[in-house]
């Protein structure tokens, strides 16, 4: 049972889920966190009081979308009872989407929500999408203190059981892997872009091999903000210096939202960024998304 609320995403209106487009819901949890600082149970509500800052709702091209009568915030699904395979279940049991025709734009919580939602939505079409997962950690360690559903062996778990199309999974941004993951990624010769190949070879190349992916079948982006360079985003759970720039990442976004199914945004920890910044990028990225969601389906 979701939580309703007077707080909403800028831009949502009174709406239900069939009557939508996008429809957006929070999964306030750092259950499955506790390799960084904890906070991303604030998340989703900080992501929306930040996306209410601006004079009018665009996105960083100009495309205005207010009243669109388009967007539903369904407000936060209750977890703070629920940890590890009962945090899983909860969410994958709630999940509101059965299909990728309706855009489902997630708001974390810890990058340990992906798992649930993506595993909900292919067990109810059988259609495993292709999977643009940025991230500064690959998160393909086996379990963490016991917790196979761990924010840091999410993808592990995604990858594993079938529940994303491995040929047309890419991952960007990745630094510090631990041994484990190297090797995990090496044995199931997943696609990598480091930050350094951006450095290179430029963030053209990144949105070539991201074309890659895009063939009529569904694909969905989880965007975990500690891709970010840290002192970008001083409020995330694991920040790591030497990520994307905003700028980068906005690129990517900006010409990657018309092409998504869904997507989730995660890993706020905002207390820790009493300036906000991090709210304010995360919010950006939301209404970016959504507003090139909209936009290609006019």
């Amino acid at each position: 049972m979701m939580e309703d609320s007077e707080l909403k995403i800028a831009g949502a209106e009174d709406l239900s889920f069939d009557e939508s487009r996008i429809a957006v819901w929070g999964l306030p949890t750092s259950a499955g966190g506790g390799t960084g600082r904890l906070g991303a149970e604030k998340g989703p509500d900080q992501i929306r009081i930040a996306s209410r800052i601006w004079n009018t709702l665009r996105t960083s091209s100009g495309y205005q979308f207010e009243n669109s009568g388009k967007i539903c915030d369904l407000g936060n699904l209750p977890l703070q009872d629920f940890s590890g395979s009962s945090l899983m279940d909860e969410i994958r049991r709630n999940c509101p989407s059965d299909s990728w025709d309706r855009f489902l734009l997630t708001l974390g919580g810890d990058h340990s929500v992906t798992y649930p939602v993506i595993k909900s939505i292919v067990s109810k079409n059988n259609a495993p999408p292709g999977l643009v997962y940025f991230d500064a950690h690959p998160d393909t360690v086996d379990q963490v203190n016991g917790n196979p559903y761990s924010h840091a062996a999410v993808l592990r778990r995604l990858i594993d059981e079938n529940l994303v199309d491995r040929e047309r999974t890419l991952l960007i941004g990745i630094r510090v892997p631990e041994a484990e993951e190297r090797d995990y990624i090496r044995e199931k010769k997943l696609k990598v872009i480091t930050p350094e190949d951006v450095l290179e070879r430029g963030i053209a190349y990144v949105w070539k091999e991201i074309e890659k992916l895009i063939n009529g079948d569904p694909l969905y982006m989880s965007l975990d903000l500690d891709v970010l360079n840290g002192c970008e985003v001083p409020g995330v759970e694991n920040p790591e210096p030497g990520g994307l720039s905003s700028r980068e990442l906005l690129y990517l976004v900006n010409r990657l939202a018309p092409h998504l199914s869904s997507c989730d945004i995660v890993e706020l920890s905002g207390e820790t960024d009493p300036a906000g910044i991090t709210a304010k990028t995360a919010a950006r990225l939301a209404i970016d998304i959504m507003g090139g969601v909209l936009y290609n389906r006019l």
